[in-house]
Order: structure tokens, then C-alpha cells, then sequence
């Protein structure tokens, strides 16, 4: 019998397409002529779960090897492509045993899972000289493979889904200059360490490296990066990102949790891009970064960032539980700052610039360290509960060209100063709202720890919610007109210890509680004699305070006020004391600051 009695064959065009085998096992040749004809294909399935053969020899008379050609020949070892092979059909080796494989120069596009789980696959080359013409590698080409190292020749401009996916033994991958565009999962799970994307790659793919563990380098130069396409690469150390990048997906970076310094020159900063990367202390953005998205660094400890010019959005939360986030400066473009932008950041200082118009709620929720905020004269809304608990909060200056807000001794209202909207926390002892103010707004003065006592005047009819909540040290509201709404819905002192709200006699509108705390009817100079003093043997420094002792009528206000010069004074309030019966001591923790000290009373 000749070697030609053991193909099954068909001819079409006087060319021979093999689609059987019946012959004997071990290593096979190929024939590339039989019966007179050119042998041009191996058809589909023809050698399928064939677990006799070990060697393959296919001619260079061959150009098609069909679908699932040789799909689970167990026993396959090696097989030798001819050099004019032009397409290598989906499966065509899947679950062989090959331990190596050489693709030929020739212009070749490699099928889906063409070598899928060939698990003693370790070596593989594609082309073998700078003549080679193979232009795609199929989806799941070589996923599970064993493979070392990998070089993609410059022909190749595709690179499928999951064609090198869980490659457990792949530490070495270099990407040709025409790849255009890298699949997704192509290389997820490889323990490769470092990638270079080349200039002309247009996209990388959905989660393409994700679960690169030992990656610790990355450098892309240009296209679209998608959705975690370095997801959970957590050795990975440092990326550059290219001038010529448009797109940072959604976790593109996420959870890569030593990943210490990224530069990114340009792209839109997708939604939690580089979210929990929890060793990232150094971002720089370059000029061609444009917006930046949702939560797009939140929990990362970076400890400075520069807003460029050319970003216009930073998204909710985008810097959200920065926990080392100290400093922060923006571009002459940003136009919103989102919700939740910059809660939890350790920010001493913030600087909102003229070109911003929105800035969201709770914006800058919690930020202990901040001292002072500018607010320039652009910004249209403010969102509730901006500043709140920003506890060593000084200061809040609004430009006074702004046509929506305003700020009267740091302190935030709306523009007619009928609104107070933002009482800074770190402000200690006692204060008296602007005649003007009609309205409390919601948590207006809500976790200022050293408040000690508010006056109000008779033109505040509204209180807003939890208005005066978490203030341990507040003692005392004093309102001098009738009782505001809410008067009983027990929010405006949540969290508070319980002290006192205290009323004029004309006012209306009282009963013998407000909101939770007891009202007390303050006695005037109309209505009853009151008297107060200063008890001169009480005079004493104790740990560098000045501090002396006050008795008089019980249930008045009393405030201390100070100057350093009795021929030209100029009294300030240095807090105020509310008389319960006995003797009140007062203290003076900045008197040392002064070369000289008088202090007078009066009465509230």
C-alpha cells in the first residue's frame, strides 16, 4: 500500500484536500503531490483525536490547515509547518502535546484557539526572519500554554482575546510595531515583568493584563486603554502614560497595589482608574489629561496633585480617602468639582479658582487639616454639606465679585448674607450672626468643637437640619426674636451634649423646649435688674492662661471683651459665659500673645 492509500482525500481544481487518515502511527510526512495532484489543504477535522501519531511533517505545498485539523491528538509531540502555510484554522492544534512550534514566515493568520491548552507547549516562534508576513493571532490561540517568552513580529497587527491568557510560565512578551490592537484578556495571568506598548496600538483590551502579578513596569504610548487592563497587577511599580493615549478606562489600574508613581501625559480618566492603588503616592498629569472621572484615584495615598489646564471635570469622588493628600492645585479650565471630590484628604489649604462653577456636596466632607478655602468669583453652587467636619477649618473667603455667595469674618452665606451656609469648624468660643441672616442653613455649623455659644438675631426665622450638630463644647443659643421653625423634630442638636437655648421676654412662639433642649427666659434691663462682675481675688495665670472668675444674675449671657490700649481701644470678643449661679471661671488662652491685657463685661 503507498503512502497515498492512507489519506482520504477530495479534489477540487486539480488540487488534493486531505480529510482522513487510516495509516500507521508514529511520525507522519506529508506527502505534497498524490495521485498526480498537489496536496494545498489539511481539511477539517481530518486527523482528529488521532492518538497514534507523534510527528508531523506538513510540505510546503500546503496553504489551508483546517478547522480542528489536528484537535486532540494527544500523542502530537512535533509537528513542522511548510513555508506556505496561509491560514491555521480555529482548534487546528488544541490539547496536542507539541513542545514547540514554529510558524513561517509566510502570510499566516493563526485561528481561534489554534494551540489552545497545548500543555507542553513551551516555544513558540512566529516567523523566523524580518520578512514575516503573519498578520493576526486568533482569540485563544495559545491560552494554557507553557510558553517562556514570546516576540510578536512587526507584521502582526492583531493580537485576539485571550490568545496568551493564563500562560503560566510567560515572562518575557514584545509587541511588533504594526500591532494595532491587543484583545481582551490577551495576556491576563502571564507572569510577565515589564510590557512596552508600541505607538501604533489603537486599543488594549478589556482587562488584557489583568492578574499580571509579576508585571512591575508599563509603558503605553498611545491608543485606548480599557477597562481593567492592568486590573489587579499588584507588582506593579510604576506606569507612563503616553502624549498619544485618549482613554484610561474604568479600573484600567485598579486594586495594582504597589504601584508607587504614575505619569500620564494624556487621556480621559475613566471611573476608578487607579481606585485602592494603596502605594501610589506620586501622579503626575500632563498637559494632555483631559477630564477626570468618578473615584478615579480614590483611597490612594498620593500626596500632592496638580490640576492641569487642560482638564475641565474632576469627576465624584475622584480623590476620595487620599489619606495623605496634602496639597492640591488647579488649572485655569477646571469647571466642576464633583461630589465627594476630596473627602477624607488630609488638604491644608484650597484655592477654588475663578473658571469653577459647580462644586458638589460634601466636596471636601471631613478634611481635618484644612485651615482656609478661597472660593473665586465663578462658582454658582455649592453643594450642601461641603466644608462639613472640616474641624481646623479657619477660614472661608469668597471673592466679592461672586454673584451667588459671599463671606463675612470667614464665614459662608449666600450673597445677601440672609443664608449662613457654612460656619468654619476650627473657629473656637462664641459668635453672633450678621443682622441680616434670616435662615441656618443645614449643618451649617455642624462639627465645630470649640463653639462655645451662638447669638441670634430677631430677623432668623429657620433653622435647617442637624444645624448645630456635633459641637461638644456648645452650651448655649441665644436667639433675640421669636422662636424659629424647626421647633421640635430633635435634629438641629444631634449629637450634642445637652445645653440651653435662651429667649427675650417679648418673643413668641417658645414653650419649654426647642428641638430638644430646655429654654430658659433671659431676664433684661426692661424687665428685671440683673448684675455681673468680675471677682477681683480671683485673678491668677494657670498654664499660660489668664483666668478670672464671674458672678452675677443667673441665666444672662455675659460677654468678655479685650483690648490692649485704653486710651484708643479697641474691644474684641474673647468669648462668653453663661451665669448658672456662683461664680464662672473664665480663661484667657491668648493673652500671653498680647503685651498688654484689659478686659471689660457686658451683657448679651
Amino acid at each position: 500500500m503507498g503512502l497515498g492509500d492512507y489519506f482520504l482525500t477530495t479534489t477540487n481544481d486539480g488540487a488534493i484536500t486531505i480529510t482522513g487518515y487510516i495509516g500507521p502511527a508514529g511520525a507522519l510526512t506529508i506527502p505534497s503531490t498524490t495521485n498526480g495532484y498537489p496536496v494545498t489543504c489539511i481539511g477539517a477535522g481530518a486527523f482528529n483525536n488521532n492518538n497514534t501519531l507523534t510527528s508531523i511533517a506538513i510540505p510546503d505545498s500546503i496553504t489551508n490547515i483546517g478547522d480542528s485539523a489536528f484537535y486532540e491528538c494527544y500523542n502530537l509531540v512535533n509537528v513542522t509547518l511548510g513555508s506556505s502555510v496561509e491560514s491555521i484554522g480555529n482548534n487546528a492544534f488544541a490539547y496536542c502535546s507539541l513542545t514547540s512550534v514554529i510558524i513561517p514566515d509566510s502570510d499566516v493568520s493563526i485561528g481561534d484557539y489554534a494551540f489552545n491548552d497545548c500543555f507542553n507547549l513551551t516555544s513558540v516562534t512566529i516567523g523566523t526572519s524580518a520578512d514575516c508576513s503573519v498578520d493576526s493571532i486568533g482569540d485563544y490561540a495559545f491560552a494554557n500554554c507553557p510558553i517562556t517568552s514570546i516576540t510578536i513580529p512587526d507584521s502582526v497587527t492583531y493580537v485576539g482575546n485571550y490568545s496568551f491568557y493564563d500562560c503560566l510560565n510567560l515572562i518575557s512578551a514584545t509587541l511588533g510595531s504594526s500591532v494595532d490592537s491587543i484583545g481582551d484578556y490577551a495576556f491576563a495571568d502571564c507572569p510577565m515583568t515589564s510590557i512596552t506598548i508600541p505607538d501604533g496600538v489603537t486599543d488594549v483590551g478589556n482587562y488584557a493584563f489583568n492578574d499580571c502579578l509579576n508585571l512591575t513596569n508599563a509603558t503605553i504610548e498611545s491608543g485606548v486603554i480599557e477597562e481593567g487592563a492592568f486590573f489587579d497587577c499588584t507588582g506593579l511599580i510604576s506606569v507612563t502614560i503616553g502624549a498619544n493615549v485618549t482613554d484610561i478606562g474604568g479600573d484600567a489600574f485598579g486594586e495594582c497595589t504597589s504601584l508607587s508613581n504614575a505619569t500620564i501625559e494624556s487621556g480621559v480618566i475613566e471611573e476608578d482608574a487607579f481606585s485602592d492603588c494603596t502605594a501610589l503616592i506620586s501622579v503626575t498629569l500632563g498637559s494632555g489629561v483631559g477630564n477626570i472621572g468618578d473615584y478615579a484615584f480614590s483611597s490612594c495615598p498620593v500626596t500632592d496633585i496638580a490640576i492641569p489646564d487642560s482638564v475641565t471635570n474632576i469627576g465624584e469622588g475622584a480623590f476620595y480617602d487620599c489619606y495623605n493628600l496634602s496639597n492640591v492645585t488647579f488649572g485655569s479650565s477646571v469647571d466642576s468639582i464633583g461630589d465627594y471630590t476630596f473627602s477624607f484628604c488630609p488638604v491644608t489649604s484650597v484655592a477654588i479658582p475663578d473658571s469653577v462653577t459647580y462644586l458638589g456636596e460634601s466636596a471636601f466632607y471631613d478634611c481635618s487639616s484644612l485651615t482656609s478655602v478661597t472660593i473665586g468669583d465663578a462658582v454658582t453652587n455649592i453643594g450642601d454639606y461641603a466644608f462639613d467636619t472640616c474641624t481646623n477649618l479657619m477660614a472661608i473667603n469668597v471673592d466679592g465679585a461672586n454673584a451667588d455667595y459671599s463671606s463675612v469674618g470667614g464665614v459662608l452665606f449666600d450673597k445677601d448674607k440672609e443664608t449662613l451656609i457654612q460656619y468654619p469648624g476650627g473657629l473656637a468660643g462664641a459668635y453672633t450672626l450678621p443682622d441680616s441672616v434670616t435662615s441656618i442653613g443645614d449643618y451649617a455649623f455642624s462639627s465645630s468643637p470649640h463653639l462655645t455659644i451662638v447669638t441670634n438675631d430677631d430677623s432668623v426665622d429657620s433653622i435647617g437640619s442637624a444645624a448645630f450638630a456635633f459641637c461638644p463644647s456648645l452650651t448655649a443659643v441665644y436667639f433675640e426674636g421669636d422662636s424659629p421653625t424647626p421647633t421640635n423634630d430633635f435634629s438641629v442638636f444631634t449629637g450634642d451634649t445637652t445645653g440651653t437655648v435662651y429667649y427675650l421676654p417679648d418673643a413668641i412662639g417658645w414653650g419649654t423646649n426647642f428641638d430638644g433642649w430646655p429654654t430658659v427666659l433671659i431676664p433684661n434691663s426692661t424687665t428685671n435688674s440683673v448684675n455681673f462682675s468680675i471677682v477681683t481675688n480671683s485673678l491668677i495665670v494657670q498654664s499660660n492662661q489668664f483666668c478670672f472668675g464671674i458672678t452675677g444674675t443667673s441665666n444672662i449671657v455675659v460677654e468678655v471683651e479685650g483690648c490692649t490700649n485704653l486710651i484708643n481701644p479697641a474691644w474684641v470678643s474673647l468669648g462668653a459665659e453663661t451665669l448658672f449661679g456662683g461664680t464662672n471661671e473664665f480663661r484667657d488662652s491668648q493673652f500671653t500673645n498680647r503685651p498688654k491685657s484689659f478686659y471689660r463685661l457686658r451683657l448679651q
